[in-house]
């Protein structure tokens, strides 16, 4: 008889009856010295099980190098886990999204020939093996059989393709690899039912409407325990936008609701933790939502190990759902007297440096060329007849591009800056040509995950921005071309979505066209840029022809950059946008840009790491600013205030702390208790040419973020 069994009400672990109440921190965003806090603070909230993703990509940044060590010990936080009394829930992956950089694949599997990510393709599941090779058999000495306490492995992380050729394929050999590898615990897959697996849980993932979705998981398992591995418990923040939050008491009612329908829960996250380094990925529906360096998530325990409001109101709930009595907890209150923190003074700054130089036959991406994050140069070198004002278009990029002509700047291209063409000034003769490009993040979800960063297209010098006037008027009908849909694999658009496709003499949805002229002339080349910021159906269409159909940001990544050329004529040529729903908003970030002389010459990469000891580049404005101080382990946690600063990287003895950016959400940035060693150097890189002045210690306070 195995050793874990459920029924619809229950789980039966070792002969005992359980309800699972149990609590997401990842062990990658905690350093490994504060593991023991966070899991005994997840314990005296009530909480009898700790979940956790395994970030591939961190565990094998680079092909065939494993890492499991230090913060990336995840044999010692399950033995941590163990020793506290909580059982495991474990989510390899080999996807897992978690607003992490590549939803967890590691970049360099982006460039595999013949790749195909989440399905059922031979290079894909090479590596996938190699992977598993390395962190099954940690799962596995730790499964309760085993005398561990891991009592469920999920398999992959909400694959929401139900049409999609070889998704079950793909999810069948997972649950059997994962078998044959000597999983003997139940396994789950939290795809909202979308691509149910014989043999495994189906469970569900969202922050409201549990009653009604207890009901339909009843009823398609009636056998089956309803587990919403995914209660959100607050949002994640993205750059730009205020802190999100989400009211502690209305939470709580949330939760009770899954527990009144005979559910358990997994609260995503108890823990947050922090994205360290260059972690934190991008989402959908825009081109500038990135993660932050924070994860604080809005979550029970905060960032920094505080214990809040919704702590306390959810370990109410935690305790009663398993007849325990609530212990008294009271939140964490700043200490009325606490030592004054040194002040940032002496600041000294000096030139950044570039790696070595390495000659390229064209623009590759950095993930080509092995630079998996952060931050790389591209160089160019030609001659001019004459001197000139060019204009640059970049058509294949990501993120954010900062320009330096012969040393001076000249504007930043891409996401939250400028797409229209940047221009510059040429002298006759020798002239260079530095980009500075800055890896944001990667999509953590769609089917735009495994994206290229870098400069991987022409750049082009003569560009210039069309800006069409469009026109918008209800549509009988919604048209659309099923054989010249983009996602037609996904949603089977060749004959499953033409079934359900709403009939507008029946259907009460609206459905608009939008149109647009503009003149085209021989020898130019035509670039599209459209944001699909919501779930609505949009066709492209010029001249008649479709270029590209779109279900919705959820599927496409949301952003759609598209060369048109061959569909332009020369004379006038129309754009047509069939799209649903009445809102027009999306037209504003549309652009069609017009484009000739590609930009050619002697092009070299070069890493670019802002505490390499390489050659010093003087590119003004970027900067780098250092400083001592001395602080030990503090007795209320820290944060580096960056007021008065621009955009850059934050160093602390050498570790990476993060990202930091000022339009919103974060105004401090936390700095670890362990990594904080008495005597300490904070290294600041500055990409906006402002000065540390206002840069200063602070105990951690609501002001950390701004709303």
């Amino acid at each position: 008889m195995p050793e874990i069994t459920y029924n619809n009400k229950f789980f039966f672990i070792g002969g005992k009856k359980v309800r699972i109440a149990a609590g997401a921190m990842h062990y990658f965003r905690i350093p490994r010295e504060l593991w023991r806090d966070r899991i005994e603070k997840a314990k005296l909230s009530g909480l009898n099980t700790i979940e956790t993703y395994f970030a591939w990509n961190a565990h094998e940044y680079e092909e065939g190098k494993f890492d499991f060590s230090g913060m990336l010990d995840v044999d010692t936080f399950l033995t941590e886990c163990e020793r506290a009394g909580l059982y495991i829930i474990v989510r390899p992956g080999p996807y897992i999204c978690a607003e992490w950089d590549n939803g967890g694949f590691p970049a360099w599997l982006n460039v595999k020939p013949g790749i195909k990510l989440r399905s059922y393709n031979k290079p894909y599941l090479t590596a996938v093996k190699k992977y598993f090779d390395r962190c099954i058999p940690i799962i596995e000495k730790h499964q309760f059989d085993r005398r561990g306490n891991v009592i469920m492995v999920q398999i992959e992380n909400e694959y929401l393709f139900p049409n999609r050729a070889g998704g079950k394929k793909y999810m069948e050999y997972l649950r059997d690899d994962m078998r044959a590898r000597g999983i003997t615990v139940p396994l789950n897959s939290c795809d909202h039912m979308a691509q149910p697996v014989k043999g495994v849980l189906q469970t569900h993932n969202n922050s409201e409407g549990f009653a009604r979705t207890a009901k339909a998981y009843r009823k398609a398992y009636p056998k089956a325990p309803f587990l919403v591995s995914e209660f959100w418990t607050g949002w994640f923040d993205t750059w730009g936008k205020g802190h999100s939050t989400r009211d502690s008491k209305t939470m709580a009612a949330r939760l009770i609701e899954i527990v009144k329908a005979g559910g358990m829960y997994i609260q995503y996250m108890f823990h947050g933790g922090t994205n360290f380094g260059f972690w934190g990925g991008r989402t959908t529906g825009s081109d500038r939502v990135f993660m932050p360096t924070s994860y604080d998530y809005d979550s029970p325990l905060s960032e920094t190990g505080q214990i809040t409001e919704k702590f306390i109101e959810f370990s109410r709930i935690n305790c009663a759902m398993q007849g325990l009595k609530a212990p008294k907890i009271a939140a964490t209150a700043v200490p009325r007297r606490l030592p004054a923190l040194p002040k940032l003074s002496g600041w000294k700054s000096s030139n950044p440096a570039a790696g070595v130089w390495r000659r390229l036959g064209k623009f590759e991406s950095f993930e080509k060329l092995g630079r998996y994050t952060g931050y790389g140069l591209y160089r160019v070198r030609f001659s001019s007849r004459e001197a000139k004002t060019i204009s640059l278009f970049f058509t294949k990029y990501g993120d954010r591009i900062k320009i330096f002509c012969n040393g001076e700047y000249g504007g930043t291209f891409g996401r939250g800056a400028r797409k229209d063409p940047i221009s510059v000034n040429v002298k006759k003769g020798a002239n260079e040509l530095i980009f500075l490009v800055d890896n944001m993040g990667r999509y953590n979800y769609s089917l735009s995950v495994g994206e290229l960063k870098g400069i991987y297209g022409p750049v082009f010098t003569e560009s210039k921005s069309i800006n069409p006037v469009w026109t918008v008027k209800a549509a009988e009908s919604f048209k659309f071309a099923p054989d010249k849909a983009w996602d037609s694999e996904v949603y089977g658009c060749g004959g499953e979505l033409l079934k359900v496709w709403p009939n507008p003499g029946v259907s009460k949805r609206t459905f608009m066209r939008a149109e647009a002229s503009f003149e085209g002339a021989r020898g130019r080349r035509y670039f599209t840029q459209f944001i699909l910021n919501d779930y609505a159906n949009k066709s492209v269409f010029v001249n008649g022809k479709q270029i590209y159909y779109a279900r919705n940001s959820h599927i496409t990544g949301g952003i759609v950059e598209l060369e048109i050329t061959k569909f332009v004529r020369e004379g006038v040529n129309l754009v047509e946008l069939y799209f649903e729903g009445s809102n027009a908003d999306f037209l504003k970030n549309c652009r069609l840009t017009e484009c000739s002389g590609e930009l050619s010459g002697k092009i070299a990469f070069a890493p670019f790491e802002p505490l390499s000891k390489g050659k010093n580049i003087r590119l003004k404005p970027l900067k780098i600013w250092k400083t001592n101080f001395k602080l030990g382990w503090p007795d209320f946690p820290v944060r580096l205030r960056m007021d008065g600063m621009g955009k850059g990287q934050i160093y602390l003895n050498g570790i990476n702390i993060g990202r930091y950016w000022q339009p919103k959400p974060q105004r401090d940035y936390y700095l670890p208790e362990p990594w904080l060693k008495g005597r300490n150097e904070i290294v600041i890189f500055e990409e906006e040419g402002n000065s540390p002045g206002e840069v200063c210690l602070v105990y951690d306070s609501s002001e950390a973020f701004v709303r």
